[in-house]
């Protein structure tokens, strides 16, 4: 959600002044302008795939995100990071992308994206199990330390969810948690 206080809107590189926002964010007046003011608040958003994002898989290869659209699979972006206590891989929501994985490895390729930024070695101690899991599964898995680039990927900063896009890599179904991916959406089978 966005208010008036968020004066101008930046959806991929266009800008949008924000004259008037509901309360609940989802209605807006929006005016197209060519450039915001130096002292403006600007809310930005993506709407697809960007094509300048590298991010390295977990054995250090290079790998361009936006390579991974095929024009066959939707992709799913499913955002994680290590949790701080103990957790088990089968309590972790992670069990949810696997069922998802399962049900649609023919018209989804699931890409994990784990936020690095904050890690210590402690981490990866008491969750040597769920680390391993997670990135020995038949999906893409990369990881990002830049807290800016998994903010623009991500635009919410909330883990265990993901962005759904469409065959071309274009944002469909934003905040998709990995639950209500594995549970709700049949229509992709």
């Amino acid at each position: 959600p966005i208010s008036v206080h968020d004066n101008v809107l930046q959806v991929d590189g266009r800008f949008f002044r924000v004259n008037a926002a509901a309360e609940n964010g989802k209605r807006l007046s929006l005016q197209p302008i060519a450039e915001p003011a130096p002292d403006a608040d600007i809310l930005k958003m993506e709407t697809g795939i960007p094509e300048d994002i590298e991010m390295e898989n977990h054995l250090g290869q290079k790998v361009r995100l936006h390579d991974l659209i095929d024009g066959q699979h939707r992709i799913y972006l499913a955002f994680w990071s290590l949790p701080t206590i103990p957790m088990e891989f089968e309590k972790y929501p992670a069990r949810h992308l696997l069922e998802a994985q399962r049900l649609y490895a023919d018209s989804v390729r699931i890409v994990t994206i784990q936020f690095t930024g904050l890690d210590d070695p402690s981490l990866y101690k008491i969750n040597a199990d769920l680390y391993l899991r997670m990135i020995g599964q038949p999906w893409v898995s990369l990881r990002c330390a830049d807290f800016g680039l998994f903010n623009r990927l991500h635009q919410d900063m909330s883990y265990n969810q993901g962005i759904l896009t469409d065959k071309k890599g274009k944002y469909r179904e934003m905040y998709l948690n990995w639950r209500d991916m594995a549970e709700n959406y049949p229509y992709l089978r």
